[in-house]
């Protein structure tokens, strides 16, 4: 009886330490996975910081060289629209050393425009002009007393076009009016109709209602 009860013993012994054996294991198993998924996560976490900072520092790195190329651009136009107002000077003291030896045997011819000049801005639909005026009267003390009117070809669409600024009829408003005695320098700016680009600008003196004066420039 003992002999059988000890046999029937062994091998359960055998299977519970085989059961446990298996458990412990299982559960080692389980620990190692459940280890491994926490490392990956915090690493992917990891990761998800450093790719939100290297996107920041992108994006800082983007505007930063956008402004720097905003600033370039205004400097390099700043330093075209001096080179180009120094042009004009150099120029205009050339018609002046040009008027002294002949002033006193200049012909009494009224006003005229000289240097007429006439750029857009940018891409805008904007236009910077610029003229010199003369009066060439034999009375000193005669003022000329009228406004500026521009004849403006365009190109549109639908096809070429004149556009007079401001209108016949139309009374000019202070951009518009001029009163010089003998010599002054024009300078201002006219906005077109979006969609339209300027081939030719003709500037005129008008006094009276009649043209006494004009100059063309080509764009």
């Amino acid at each position: 009886m003992l002999a059988l009860a000890a046999a029937l013993a062994f091998p359960l012994a055998v299977a519970l330490a085989a059961y446990e054996f298996g458990r412990r294991g299982a559960g080692n198993f389980r620990l190692s996975v459940a280890s491994e998924v926490a490392e990956l996560e915090r690493r992917v976490a990891v990761l998800d910081e450093e790719i939100v900072r290297l996107r920041a520092l992108s994006a800082a790195s983007e505007s930063s060289l956008q402004i720097e190329r905003v600033a370039q651009q205004q400097l390099a136009g700043q330093v075209r629209a001096l080179e180009a107002e120094n042009d004009g000077l150099r120029d205009d003291l050339a018609f002046f050393e040009g008027l002294i030896p002949a002033s006193e045997a200049a012909p009494d011819t009224g006003p005229r425009i000289h240097r007429l000049r006439v750029v857009r801005d940018g891409t805008s639909d904007r236009y910077h002009y610029r003229m010199l005026l003369v009066n060439d009267q034999r009375k000193a003390d005669k003022e000329f007393r009228g406004s500026l009117q521009f004849r403006v070809a365009v190109r549109r669409a639908d096809g070429d076009a004149m556009i007079l600024l401001p209108a016949d009829g139309a009374q000019p408003d202070d951009r518009f009016r001029v009163v010089f005695r003998r010599f002054q320098r024009l300078e201002g700016e006219f906005a077109m109709p979006a969609g339209t680009a300027v081939t030719a600008v003709e500037a005129r003196l008008v006094e009276g209602g009649e043209v006494r004066a004009r100059q063309s420039a080509k764009l």
